[in-house]
């Protein structure tokens, strides 16, 4: 029985150490921190609800501001890309329809794997609030959050405008652990007005505009998250591993008694 334990264990610890050429690292940002909706958007220079269509991983410039000659090494980091699909918007250039890009520190390439205690953890089709700040770099055209637990935000009502949503309606922080700041539907809706006078929105009459299923199929068919597929593959394989070394101690157990 001892054998059998410390085999499946055994069995356990090889699955785990599957990907060990991989090296890891912990990360942490130093964010900022924000008052509300005013301050929040004084320091972004885009507010957009968007959903989600993919993510990838590269090795990022994260300097936001243009090249420094008297800088000889520009910062290099591991993030994650989310190309996200714009539906409204209350602040900024963007428009309907546009995909643009939110670059997050952390993630796993070329043997590396960042993990940042900061990110907001993404799933396809996440329907979103960003508040957000574009890089001034033509090699890195992305966008980058203000602060993870502060500057992005659950739509509760995917099937509808932010404009259409009862004004006094939270959105609580997409970041795991601060559902307790939120801002509300009102405070959008007056930024949005503040800005251009209206909202920026897909929904026309009620009526969405963008085929958002048909875009999220394009970005998605045939392709796999690497870093997901790897945890799959982990669990998957201790799962494996736990049932068959129960399997045999039972086989065992009862050859052993003679049943």
């Amino acid at each position: 029985m001892k054998k059998v334990i410390l085999t499946t264990i055994a069995i356990i610890i090889l699955l785990l150490a599957v990907g060990c050429g991989t090296e890891r690292s912990w990360i942490m940002g130093d964010w900022p921190g924000y008052e509300g909706v005013e301050d929040l958007a004084e320091s972004a220079t885009d507010v957009v609800r968007a959903r989600v269509l993919d993510e990838r991983y590269e090795w990022v410039n994260t300097r936001l501001g243009p090249p420094d000659p008297e800088s000889e090494i520009d910062p290099y980091d591991l993030c994650t890309i989310h190309r996200v699909l714009v539906l409204e918007v209350f602040q900024g250039d963007s428009s309907p329809g546009d995909i643009i890009e939110v670059i997050q520190l952390g993630g796993e390439l070329d043997g590396e794997m960042w993990h940042s205690y900061d990110n907001v953890g993404f799933s396809i089709d996440d329907d979103l609030v960003f508040f957000i700040r574009a890089s001034l770099r033509e090699d890195n055209p992305g966008f980058w959050l203000l602060s993870p637990s502060q500057s992005v935000f659950n739509v509760l009502y995917s099937d509808k405008s932010i404009g259409d949503i009862e004004n006094d309606i939270a959105l609580e922080s997409a970041k795991s652990g601060y559902s307790r700041f939120a801002i509300s539907v009102g405070e959008l809706v007056e930024l949005a007005e503040v800005n251009f006078g209206y909202i920026n929105s897909a929904w026309v009459d009620g009526e969405l505009t963008i085929d958002i299923d048909a875009i999220i199929s394009q970005f998605t068919d045939g392709e796999e998250n690497p870093q997901r597929t790897y945890i799959w593959f982990i669990l998957g394989a201790v799962g494996i591993a736990v049932v068959s070394g129960l399997g045999i101690w039972l086989f065992l157990k009862k050859r052993k008694s003679g049943v």
